[in-house]
């Protein structure tokens, strides 16, 4: 169909065409796909850790109807804005293959129009082994000797659902910092070898889905001695080694999840570029289990918790301005003007605090 034929149809119907093609999603890729046109996404920003990341991206840039909708003629194309306004905000939808012993293999199904602030971002999460033939990947994640594999593991989350995430379809490539340098760490300015505004946008709700089906009595990995000696440094393996009574890979997964944003939501080193960007652009998270709710937390209520406080001014107990304070009144005011800060959570907190 040509554009001349396209803007020769009832507005009604238009409208419609134009409805469908901006909410066409992607398939989600099966784990016997994954070994092609992927590359290694590189750390170019946290130089506390090593360059080369566990996560797989994709070497082409994702093509959408919307984009060649927004490439035709001039009515098409406002008329293509329109329908994205009105776009439900849970079509910004990334799918992520969680490989045991490989990685970390994101794929943005649906990505309807980049833009300041979004609603909702699902990422729906997924348990596969490796592929047949993972020689390649299982090259590609083997640790340094100077990394443990759970830190190494909880660090690649970390990245995926900050950097990469808040990145959207293009995350930034630029050479920010030469990753894996480990610069000396300044207690009086902890974010000086760090960069600023990675994100492209902010979101108010993040939910994380875990989609796996019950394991059963085959599942157990209870591998002991060399064979586990060998398998510590494996991607994901602190997570799977071993079958904890009545839990399934699914809940073991989400436990991860929690457990390494609870360690960035510290915001200590090395994590502070990740426990920043969550606090600065992020208002929830929400962690599923196949769709039912395992956890939420509201993140003024961790960044309050980490400085025992609702409000910056409070802190002048302290005596001098330092670079965790700055942030801290930086933060609370980037949060309230982007509709990130929850005023019923602060509420909350000062009646609990008194």
């Amino acid at each position: 169909m040509t554009t001349t034929t396209l803007l020769s149809l009832p507005w009604e119907i238009r409208h419609q065409i134009l409805r469908d093609a901006v909410s066409l999603e992607r398939h989600p890729p099966s784990p016997c796909s994954i070994g092609s046109g992927r590359v290694c996404l590189r750390n170019h920003v946290d130089p506390y850790w090593t360059p080369i990341t566990n996560i797989y991206v994709e070497t082409e840039p994702v093509s959408s109807a919307q984009n060649a909708l927004l490439q035709t003629s001039r009515q098409l194309r406002t008329e293509t804005q329109d329908v994205l306004k009105a776009t439900d905000a849970r079509r910004y939808r990334l799918d992520v293959l969680f490989v045991k012993e490989c990685g970390l293999v994101p794929t943005w199904l649906s990505f309807p129009r980049h833009q300041k602030h979004i609603d909702e971002v699902y990422v729906q999460m997924r348990i596969s082994d490796p592929p047949d033939k993972p020689d390649e990947w299982l090259e590609a994640a083997r640790y340094a000797d100077d990394f443990d594999g759970s830190d190494r593991t909880s660090w690649n989350i970390m990245f995926l659902l900050t950097v990469y995430l808040l990145g959207g379809l293009h995350p930034t490539t630029a050479a920010l910092s030469d990753g894996g340098t480990t610069p000396d760490y300044e207690d009086d300015d902890p974010f000086h070898s760090l960069p600023r505004n990675i994100a492209k946008y902010t979101i108010k709700t993040l939910i994380i889905d875990v989609l796996g089906q019950p394991a059963d009595d085959a599942d157990a990995d209870a591998d002991a001695g060399e064979a586990q000696d060998r398998a510590r440094n494996v991607f994901g393996h602190c997570i799977f080694r071993a079958k904890a009574a009545g839990v399934d890979p699914a809940h073991k997964l989400a436990r991860e999840l929690w457990s390494s944003l609870d360690l960035a939501l510290s915001v200590n080193h090395p994590h502070l570029l990740y426990g920043r960007l969550l606090h600065e652009n992020i208002g929830a998270i929400e962690i599923r289990v196949n769709g039912v709710q395992w956890t939420r937390d509201d993140l003024t209520r961790s960044l309050c918790n980490n400085f025992g406080t609702v409000l910056p001014s409070d802190l002048e107990w302290v005596g001098e301005r330092t670079a965790w304070t700055a942030w801290f009144e930086e933060v609370v005011g980037k949060r309230r003007r982007d509709g990130l800060w929850d005023e019923e959570v602060v509420e909350e907190l000062k009646r609990a605090w008194g």
